[in-house]
C-alpha cells in the first residue's frame, strides 16, 4: 500500500500532516520503534474517539480505528 501526504494537506492540516509523516518514517525502522509509532497514533485515535468535543464524529472515528487496529495487526 502506498501513500503519500501532499504539501497543501500538510500545511492546512500542520499537526496531522506532521504526525503522519513521523508515523510513516517510522514504519521503515526497526519492529520496537514501528510498534512504539503505531500505539502513539492508535493511542491518539482512541481519546479523540472518546472526546467528547468530537461527539458528533465519533462514528468515524471508531470506524478509522478499527480500520487502523486491523491494519496494525497485519504489519
Amino acid at each position: 500500500l502506498d501513500y503519500s501526504l501532499t504539501d497543501d494537506f500538510c500545511r492546512n492540516h500542520f499537526l496531522v500532516g506532521l504526525l503522519l509523516q513521523e508515523v510513516g518514517g517510522a514504519l521503515q525502522e526497526h519492529r520496537d520503534i514501528r510498534q512504539m509509532a503505531i500505539q502513539v497514533l492508535k493511542g491518539l485515535m482512541i481519546k479523540h474517539t472518546f472526546d467528547d468535543r468530537y461527539a458528533a464524529r465519533v462514528s468515524d472515528a471508531a470506524f478509522l480505528t478499527q480500520r487502523f487496529l486491523h491494519f496494525s495487526k497485519i504489519h
